[in-house]
């Protein structure tokens, strides 16, 4: 996902890889379910605070929990290991 900054500019959300330099490379939300917008921009559901199933993610490229859990967590969005 993009930057605060970008986000708040544009609206858009895109996926967050790590090797990214554009800020997208911290995520700020996680998608509901999976979204395909490489035709066109769509519109979907995003979880911006909650606790969420890492095992049930898709991670942008060079991500994995860990990587993305600290940044995650300052937004109240936690990772666990399962949710019962």
């Amino acid at each position: 996902m993009r930057s605060p900054e970008t986000f708040a500019k544009t609206g858009k959300y895109i996926l967050s890889v790590a090797a990214a330099s554009d800020g997208s490379e911290v995520p700020l939300a996680v998608l509901a379910k999976d979204t395909d917008a490489t035709l066109e921009d769509q519109k979907t559901v995003v979880y911006e605070a909650g606790e969420l199933n890492e095992n049930a993610l898709i991670l942008g490229a060079g991500h994995t929990p860990d990587s993305i859990r600290f940044a995650l967590r300052d937004l109240g969005i936690y990772l666990k290991k399962s949710i019962a």
